[in-house]
């Protein structure tokens, strides 16, 4: 799905050198180990977005595509590149957390509302 978006992104910015774009930074909290790397790298070069092209995620918590946007923005603002791309692939409140990690016996109140989903 983010090739999908990435490449409407793309098409909708017809002056746009995909070459030229300095990062793609994207929110993501859900992916296990290395698999979220390689699906968003993936997803890239699949819509057309060079290999030399670095892509980053960001995890935050509640508001990854949040955090992608404002690490893009901060950096254009500060001139280490002209052209970025943000994007969020993903609802925590779909995440079934409590059925998928255990939890530490000794975390109470406030600590154990950690566990809950988002």
């Amino acid at each position: 799905l983010l090739s999908v978006v990435l490449r409407e992104v793309l098409r909708r910015a017809p002056g746009v050198d995909p070459a030229l774009v300095g990062d793609v930074v994207v929110g993501t909290v859900l992916g296990k180990g290395d698999q979220a790397a390689t699906e968003n790298r993936v997803a890239c070069m699949m819509a057309g977005i060079p290999e030399h092209v670095p892509v980053r995620l960001v995890n935050r918590l509640c508001s990854s595509g949040l955090q992608a946007v404002a690490d893009v923005a901060a950096a254009i603002h500060s001139g280490q590149y002209d052209i970025g791309i943000a994007a969020g692939v993903e609802s925590m409140s779909r995440n079934r957390m409590l059925l998928d990690i255990p939890t530490n016996p000794k975390a109470t109140g406030t600590v154990k509302g950690c566990y809950l989903m988002m």
